[in-house]
C-alpha cells in the first residue's frame, strides 16, 4: 500500500491509501503540488513532489 500525504506548511497529513503509487498520483488529476508518497508498510518517502523536500 501506498499513502498520499500533503504538507499543509507545517505537517505531512495523510490524505489517502492506494494500492499502487501511479493510481495514488492519478488521483490527484494533475494538482500534485506539495505532495508526496509514502510506503504504508516502511514509512520511507517514495515520490516527493513538494518544496519541502521531505522535511
Amino acid at each position: 500500500m501506498v499513502d498520499l500525504e500533503y504538507f499543509n506548511g507545517t505537517e505531512w497529513v495523510k490524505t489517502g491509501s492506494f494500492g499502487g503509487e501511479n493510481i495514488a498520483w492519478w488521483s490527484l488529476g494533475g494538482d500534485d503540488h506539495n505532495y508526496r508518497t509514502v510506503n504504508a508498510e516502511t514509512g520511507a518517502v517514495l515520490t516527493d513532489r513538494s518544496e519541502y523536500g521531505g522535511k
